[in-house]
């Protein structure tokens, strides 16, 4: 039987992404992967939440086309096409993985895999044997007490995405990032849409500023929001429930424990280099806690294969990007004035509003800031903060400038390009040295 250098458990994008690095450097690689490839980003998540958003936006912006000087009367929401417009793209992209996979002759393995010893895996009656086995099985949606999901009435966040008729009336439970998501795609679709958070914000764990900004956004799309609220069970004035807190880890019945792979409450414990508590056996994605977002599985499964390469890797967490595409979009990365302010920092910070930006008002964008975090002393940068077109884009530029600790004159003397959005970090970074240049 073939022994592979790497087994992966997963196929969702720490573990395709894994396999495809470790692939194109000459390692023979078996991928295993029970369900569809791609995982919860591409199936039950990130593409397909976007393309609903894209066809929000697109609708949004037919509505304000007299802005524009165009007349577009007429316009209706067809949500059967908008679903199999959003189906056609995730199967198109499941394809190109497919595609990737066997160029780079990857064996994928359908089936659900069990660590069989530390260097096995069991699929079914199948023995896969490996120097190194990289696990990265995920998470799924965590049911609430008293909302068990049905399917029909009260459904999971990624159920949500296989609704085939639009609810009159929505509640979502939970204000963060899916949550707030959700509520603008389907209000900006003519749902009556309630959201509800149990703590005093929307996005806790963000910025304050892009909790108000969320929330006066949202707002403004008609939804209506309760803070400081816990449901026992859902209300009967609404019609769906969309569950949108906590995630659950896919770490049951796959052998850790016989394996002697430590966890904690599910979640596998590693150190910074992706190694478990068993050499030789990594583990990545959601599936090891903390940032469970695409990209930062993505970038685990890259710095797993690399410390299995020899290349002595750490994953560092600073100056992860975190986006939400509403419209308008938010984004943030590293440190928020707060959280600089707990670790010692004496902190300045400065903000740049969209409506000092020629390019915000020819695209007829103008709400929205470029918020910088930077240590007083040293002028370092250490957190960016944006609300507005485009943020999700813009925020590359600053986590640049967070990884490599740059500091505010770095901003200033970088020339950003006229007319962009992104003369707003220059804007931003004149403003923290009191030398503000459009504005007063």
């Amino acid at each position: 039987m073939k022994r592979y250098d790497i087994a992966i458990l997963g196929a969702g994008p720490g573990g395709y992404v894994a396999a495809l690095y470790a692939a194109s450097q000459g390692k023979s690689v078996a991928i295993i992967e029970r369900d569809r490839l791609g995982g919860v980003c591409l199936n039950w998540g990130c593409i397909p939440t976007k393309a609903l958003i894209a066809s929000s936006n697109v609708y949004n912006t037919i509505k304000r086309a007299g802005e524009f000087g165009i007349s577009a009367p007429g316009a209706a929401i067809d949500f059967k096409k908008i679903k199999e417009r959003k189906d056609g793209i995730v199967d198109k992209l499941i394809k190109g993985i497919e595609s990737l996979l066997k160029a780079k002759e990857v064996d994928l393995i359908r089936g659900t895999g069990k660590l069989a010893g530390r260097q096995s895996i069991a699929v079914g009656s199948e023995r896969i044997d490996a120097d190194n086995i990289i696990i990265a099985t995920g998470t799924r949606p965590l049911e609430l007490p008293g909302f068990q999901f049905d399917k029909k009435r009260v459904l999971s966040s990624a159920d949500m995405l296989d609704i085939t008729e639009l609810p009159q009336k929505l509640l979502i439970i939970g204000g963060g990032v899916n949550g707030c998501e959700y509520a603008y795609t389907y209000a900006s679709l003519g749902v009556d849409v309630t959201v509800a958070e149990m703590m005093d914000r929307l996005l806790p764990t963000m910025d304050r500023e892009l909790g108000k900004n969320m929330e006066m956004l949202l707002k403004k799309r008609g939804v209506k929001i309760m803070l400081k609220t816990a449901l026992d069970n859902p209300p009967a004035e609404y019609d769906m429930v969309a569950v949108c807190v906590g995630r659950k880890f896919n770490t049951e019945g796959i052998g850790l424990e016989e394996a002697g792979v430590n966890t904690d409450k599910g979640q596998i414990l590693v150190d910074k280099r992706l190694r478990t508590s068993v050499p030789g056996i990594y583990a990545i994605g959601d599936a090891v806690g903390g940032y469970m977002l695409a990209h930062i599985a993505s970038h685990e499964g890259i710095v797993a294969c690399d410390n299995i390469l020899g290349r002595d890797t750490e994953i560092d967490y600073g100056s992860v990007p975190m986006c939400i595409y509403t419209e308008p979009q938010i984004a943030s990365v590293g440190l928020t004035d707060v959280e600089a302010k707990k670790k010692g920092h004496s902190v300045k910070t400065s903000k740049a509003s969209f409506r000092s930006l020629g390019k915000a008002h020819a695209m007829g964008e103008i709400e929205g800031f470029v918020k910088l975090v930077a240590d007083s002393k040293s002028g370092t940068l250490l957190g960016a903060h944006i609300v507005g077109a485009e943020a999700t884009t813009l925020i590359a530029e600053a986590a640049v400038f967070v990884k490599r600790r740059l500091k505010v004159d770095d901003i200033i003397e970088q020339i950003h390009a006229h007319p962009t959005l992104s003369e707003a970090f220059m804007e931003a970074a004149f403003s923290i040295k009191g030398r503000p240049i459009h504005s007063i």
